[in-house]
């Protein structure tokens, strides 16, 4: 995301009325068949949805102070591959200038009261940011550990 504009559309469009303009389909199953008025439902699910910033660019890292200003935003998602490219050090999680983007994005998402988070591909990544203060994580994917699982299989039959 570079676009604060932008920014405050998608988090209108994921908020229910009148703090946004998401349409309204809801029907009881949603609600565990309870008896709550239309405002209610509205009310909790607004207080319910997390809206999650992706910032994976060397622009949207030097806009993070303006893009955490848009009210709404529960936190952020470092995008590290599409950053480590953006910022001339393609697949270098750990460079110098990575970790200083990111530990911008972090300060920045402190400052403004939002959770600092990011994609890793390794356990250890994921160490090394969450000792950092990253408290949103991801780690590998279901197709990584996937293959991790079947190397092993195969070291182990070999």
């Amino acid at each position: 995301m570079e676009s604060v504009e932008l920014l405050e559309k998608a988090v209108s469009w994921m908020k229910f009325p009148p703090v946004g303009v998401r349409g309204f389909g809801l029907i009881p199953m949603h609600v565990d068949y309870e008896a709550v008025s239309i405002a209610d439902i509205a009310a909790h699910m607004n207080q319910n949805i997390m809206v999650v910033l992706q910032i994976e660019t060397q622009r949207a890292v030097e806009m993070r102070d303006e893009l955490l200003s848009v009210p709404g935003i529960d936190a952020v998602m470092v995008g590290p591959v599409d950053l480590s490219i953006s910022l001339g050090v393609p697949g270098d999680f750990q460079h110098p200038k990575m970790v200083e983007a990111m530990e911008k994005i972090r300060d920045s998402c402190l400052a403004h009261g939002v959770a600092p988070g990011t994609q890793t591909r390794t356990p250890q990544l994921a160490r090394f940011w969450k000792d950092r203060g990253m408290l949103f994580l991801g780690c590998a994917s279901e197709l990584m550990m996937l293959m991790d699982r079947a190397k092993q299989i195969v070291a182990e039959l070999s």
